[in-house]
């Protein structure tokens, strides 16, 4: 699996988790390290303007 591939698979698992447990407009981050390793971040924007982290949470569902 390619550099892009695995980004399109990674945003579309990404998405699909921030829509089922947020409801909410969100973003999605995702950096590539100088290592190659992924780092998944993703930040929920909710509403009242509060910033919801769930970064460990997606890595544990990415991991698992």
């Amino acid at each position: 699996m390619g550099a892009s591939e695995q980004y399109i698979a990674t945003s579309s698992l990404q998405l699909e988790i921030a829509k089922g447990r947020l409801g909410r407009p969100f973003v999605v981050l995702i950096v590539y390290l100088s290592s190659g390793s992924l780092t998944v971040d993703v930040i929920a924007v909710l509403e009242v303007g509060v910033f919801t982290h769930i970064a460990e949470r997606a890595q544990q569902l990415l991991e698992s």
